[in-house]
């Protein structure tokens, strides 16, 4: 369930509503080898080219951020299936670089922010497929956190992005409950 696309995913939502996804951003994580496509540019990424690759990965993470908010299991699924219809995909199964089998999708005549808008709809799909009707995408509900998580708790019932996040909201609460009159 955590494949490098989800964790992409929920990586650039996060990145985006914190503020921080910018050319700076997407500069440093061409550094990285946590890109959950294959066959990434090893030529360096020019800083036009970090631009244009903010603009659109914030697009993205804006459609993907509607999918980890929506109301349910259905609404997910049925953004995720009008973002996919654009795209000619490709799917096959993979073991690379000693990685479990998982699932690729490519769109082979996508640039590097289509093929991974294509592995991110895929990641959250295969999620959606294999929830049993359970909704396991979500946005926390400690005010005013806005990261995104997937639910990986046995009764999917996950409301906050950490521990930090669900215990301020609980003290937050008891406060409020004190302060009110009986």
């Amino acid at each position: 369930m955590t494949s490098p696309a989800l964790l992409f995913a929920v990586e650039l939502v996060n990145a985006r509503d914190a503020g921080v996804l910018s050319e700076r951003w997407v500069l440093e994580l061409w550094s990285t080898d946590r890109w959950p496509v294959r066959h990434v540019p090893a030529a360096g990424l020019s800083e036009e080219g970090a631009r244009d690759l903010a603009v659109r990965l914030d697009r993205l993470a804006g459609e993907l951020g509607e999918v980890f908010r929506a109301t349910g299991v259905v609404e997910a699924s049925a953004r995720v299936s009008a973002l996919f219809e654009p795209h000619a995909l490709r799917l096959s199964v993979s073991t690379h670089d000693g990685h479990a089998p998982h699932l690729h999708f490519d769109d082979a005549g996508q640039d590097l922010s289509g093929r991974l808008q294509v592995n991110c709809l895929g990641a959250l799909a295969g999620v959606l497929a294999a929830s049993g009707g359970r909704f396991r995408l979500g946005g926390c509900a400690a005010a005013p956190c806005r990261r995104v998580f997937v639910d990986r708790s046995r009764s999917a019932r996950q409301r906050f992005c950490s521990p930090a996040c669900a215990n301020r909201a609980t003290v937050a609460a008891h406060r409020a409950r004190l302060r009110s009159p009986h």
